[in-house]
């Protein structure tokens, strides 16, 4: 398919009204010592699956198996713009010579925001960066599932303003160098 089918198959679909009889959702939280932060997502459409390699972030994937959250932090002198922050996240996700479709984006001097477009995938990545390292909450969902991935913008927050965060008491299963790929 191509950027402009993929583009007015989203908009077609990202503005119908959620379907009725929603469950409420639910916050769980997620507690990071090593990099300060705490998180909240919506327990009612997420489940737990892993912890990452060194304790870095967690790995969520949506009840119906479709989509995937990755909220981690990552060690990382903060030396380069948040542009180019962004351009090498997803460099494992392109395909070789082809751009991403971006729908919006906000780029800060220490933050940034991506709503995007890749194959038949949609990408959205929040980036909070440090003196040090950098915390990014990574989204991808089908391009045929823009109401998950609205309640999932929506519903993930993260939250820097922790004296003593409260380790998270969910299972443990390491993953190495997980990719976000169809």
């Amino acid at each position: 398919m191509n950027a402009a089918l993929l583009w007015s198959l989203f908009l077609t679909n990202a503005f119908t009204p959620s379907p009725p009889g929603n469950p409420a959702q639910t916050a769980s939280p997620y507690c990071n010592e090593k990099f300060a932060f705490c998180a909240e997502y919506p327990s009612s459409i997420l489940n737990f699956e892993a912890t990452l390699v060194q304790d870095n972030g967690i790995v969520l994937k949506s009840t119906d198996g479709l989509s995937e959250v990755v909220i981690a932090g990552y060690q990382s002198a903060f030396n380069k713009s948040t542009e180019e922050s962004f351009r090498i996240s997803i460099q494992n996700l392109l395909p070789p010579g082809k751009q991403p479709t971006i729908i919006s984006s906000l780029f800060g001097e220490d933050f940034y925001e991506c709503f995007f477009m890749i194959g038949h995938n949609m990408y959205f990545h929040r980036s909070y960066h440090f003196d040090d390292h950098f915390v990014r909450v990574e989204i991808r969902t089908p391009i045929n599932r823009p109401h998950t991935m609205e309640k999932l913008r929506e519903g993930i927050s993260i939250d820097f303003n922790v004296e003593t965060p409260v380790k998270t008491d969910k299972p443990t299963s390491s993953l190495m160098n997980k990719e976000m790929r169809e």
